[in-house]
């Protein structure tokens, strides 16, 4: 594999190979620009149409994280570039950079600061319930200024010894929607990436039964 050196690279090498193999390709723009002012989307490819309405369809994507979507990137590329080899008529969806902001700036999270990994909701999904317990991490987490004398080690120990280290980890990780700057934010609306996903995912896979 080879590894594009930057996001717009990534993209343009992306879409190079879709359109190599013929396959059809979309661009979904998003809020925000790139580092040199370059436009962020979600890119799609889809294979030409090799199945019927209730075949099979693959999808892969990369960048949820954006800061992991040059490695991701590099797989879906080498991934097109053998298609012949292992897609064996089933209908592929690659979709580039679901997080094109944090791709771009080696972000974890979206122009928002929002973690698509914890923000992608469905109806009847519980909200996280940590966030009481966050409200006492989050000056230590994300510190108004910087420290003049770094005592982090010794207060998240102290942290751990109030919550328990199982309930420390699980109130960082798990996702919290009342600290807009703070870590592993959920977000209080549906993504830009989320409503791309919603308005074309079907379309992409073409009423494919299996995926």
């Amino acid at each position: 594999m080879t590894f594009a050196p930057d996001y717009a690279t990534a993209r343009e090498r992306f879409r190079a190979a879709a359109r190599a193999r013929g396959w059809t390709c979309e661009a979904h723009p998003v809020a925000g620009a790139g580092p040199r002012g370059e436009p962020l989307t979600v890119d799609v490819a889809i294979s030409p149409s090799s199945h019927e309405p209730t075949g099979d369809a693959v999808v892969v994507s990369s960048g949820l994280h954006g800061v992991e979507g040059l490695f991701g990137s590099a797989v879906q590329i080498a991934a097109l570039e053998s298609v012949d080899d292992w897609l064996d008529g089933t209908r592929g969806v690659f979709v580039h950079a679901l997080n094109p902001h944090g791709f771009a700036w080696s972000r974890r999270c979206d122009v928002d600061n929002v973690d698509l990994n914890r923000a992608f909701r469905w109806p009847g999904m519980p909200e996280p319930d940590d966030d009481r317990d966050y409200a006492r991490l989050d000056a230590l987490l994300n510190p108004s200024r910087p420290p003049s004398f770094d005592l982090f080690p010794l207060r998240l120990r102290l942290a751990a010894l109030r919550l328990g280290r199982a309930a420390l980890s699980r109130t960082i990780a798990s996702g919290q929607r009342s600290f807009p700057k703070g870590l592993f934010y959920a977000g209080e609306t549906t993504t830009a990436t989320q409503t791309v996903l919603d308005a074309h995912l079907k379309e992409w896979l073409g009423g494919a039964s299996t995926i």
